[in-house]
């Protein structure tokens, strides 16, 4: 199988969408993918990244039927997009020649349609996304890629920091965009802590510093090593980029600063969870010198509050990432024809919320009112922990068109409740006995002796003539003054 990777990196955009990139490179390879990169390119220590691994890198297509045609022409099995920069209607041309698109956003940030929408932002996949027609989402900390080179690194036991000279580090993102790491060993120069001193930057950029500043500090030119020496820091102040994350797998101690709009969940993620000592944010060409000061004092001066923020990071980054992702590729290419029904996920949260409140769903439900999104997330992520709760969604040719949900009622009798959602973008096209029947393959392979009812209003036709038409059969009952078809079925 073959992959094309479509990413950029500049001062302007950083190296984030280029290390992105190669860490899910890495590890499509390792799984028996072939890749091949195109991109705009003019930030020379990605250049040298993506030399190590022997990749020629063509220039990013201008059109979405450019890249249609390269991916034509290369064979692809599906390519991914990493890019801020507007790319048309590239769904639609990758579709048409049958080739898929992954694409990967930060929020609203690089948003595009596609039929798998990665964002890695912790807690994204918790967050309503407007339905644009994508198929598949697969969101948050499970979605953080890491380099091979990150996974294959381990951080020293604190015993090893104990009785030498505190090290500390400053790199502000692959390109320093912002021009800040000047600025930051200035603060840090200012708490008076006694530590070596190690800042990556250009030694061009650094000669036209003042002398006196950077006497005692040891330079790193930018580059695919740089991360070598984070397990031999006590602390890294850095900007709330991917760095972060590759900072939190290896439990390294941060204390991190919001450069730009798309590092904010980054940052109240890490700051909020208790993974990193917060600096503050860059707004308007402006930080509050003092606050960021006493903050590195702080984060400087204990090594246990250290110990315990680097720790309380490495627990929530399992570095699992980049494989997942590669996972969800092979998914997609592998996918079967046909209705199938999958267990939902928290990553459905968005499409359910959106089939849920259609008007015409709510008139036939027991809960007629809109739901919120609160309350709906409350409830989704209620079922997924509930044995006794199963659902499922069905997918058709990798669009999900309707869920199944089977509740059950008493252990002793067997018995589920079936409910069903068709997907209002199909609806009319007769795909409600598509949806219950891919429901109950799903539910009968993995229980057998279930006995399945379904409850409907009198009113509420189709779905009466639905489940009669799959083998159920019952009476009416009048609940609330209301009557109901309450219909039962066994395994056929």
């Amino acid at each position: 199988m073959l992959a094309i990777l479509r990413f950029d990196a500049s001062k302007n955009q950083g190296l984030g969408h280029l290390v992105r990139s190669l860490a899910l490179a890495d590890a499509a390879i390792a799984s028996g993918w072939q890749i091949e990169v195109c991109g705009d390119i003019d930030n020379p220590a990605g250049l040298k990244m993506i030399g190590t691994r022997g990749y020629t890198i063509r220039p990013a297509p201008r059109h979405p039927a450019d890249l249609a045609d390269l991916a034509v022409c290369r064979k692809a099995d599906i390519v991914h997009v990493d890019t801020y920069a507007e790319q048309g209607n590239l769904r639609d041309a990758l579709g048409s020649a049958g080739i898929l698109l992954s694409s990967m956003e930060d929020g609203s940030n690089g948003r595009r349609a596609a039929d798998l929408v990665v964002d890695p932002s912790p807690g994204s996949e918790l967050s309503l996304r407007p339905f644009d027609g994508s198929m598949r989402l697969y969101r948050g900390r499970k979605a953080i890629p890491l380099r091979q080179s990150i996974l294959g690194l381990a951080h020293a036991p604190q015993a090893a920091f104990e009785g030498r000279v505190r090290r500390i580090m400053i790199i502000m993102g692959g390109t320093d965009a912002s021009d800040l790491t000047m600025f930051m060993l200035e603060c840090w120069l200012e708490t008076g802590l006694g530590a070596e001193c190690n800042v990556v930057a250009d030694p061009e950029t650094v000669a036209s510093w003042d002398p006196e500043l950077v006497q005692d500090v040891l330079v790193h030119s930018p580059g695919p090593n740089i991360p070598e020496l984070f397990p031999e820091m006590d602390l890294v102040i850095t900007a709330s980029g991917t760095t972060i994350w590759e900072l939190a797998y290896l439990g390294t101690a941060m204390a991190i600063l919001q450069v730009v709009e798309n590092q904010r969940e980054n940052y109240l993620y890490a700051t909020s969870n208790g993974m990193s000592v917060g600096l503050g944010t860059f707004v308007e060409g402006q930080l509050d010198r003092q606050t960021i000061v006493r903050m590195l004092v702080e984060a400087g001066s204990s090594g246990s509050v250290r110990d315990a923020r680097a720790q309380r990071a490495r627990s929530l980054i399992d570095g699992s990432g980049s494989r997942n992702i590669v996972e969800q590729w092979s998914l997609l290419v592998k996918s079967v024809d046909g209705p199938v029904a999958r267990i939902a996920t928290i990553d459905d949260a968005s499409t359910l919320f959106e089939w849920r409140n259609d008007a015409s769903v709510r008139d036939v439900s027991r809960n007629t009112g809109e739901l919120s999104w609160a309350g709906h997330v409350a409830w989704l992520e209620g079922v997924l922990n509930n044995p006794t709760r199963l659902l499922f969604i069905v997918e058709d040719n990798l669009a999900p068109i309707g869920t199944v949900r089977f509740d059950a009622q008493t252990p002793e009798d067997g018995r589920w409740e079936v409910s069903i959602t068709v997907s209002p973008h199909v609806r009319g096209r007769g795909m409600g006995k598509v949806v219950l029947s891919a429901g109950e393959k799903s539910m009968f392979s993995t229980h057998p002796d279930a006995r399945l009812f379904a409850e409907m209003l009198e009113t509420n036709v189709a779905s009466y003539r639905l489940f009669k038409a799959a083998g159920y059969s019952g009476s009416m009952k009048v609940v609330e003054g209301l009557p109901w078809h309450s219909l039962d079925k066994r395994m056929p």
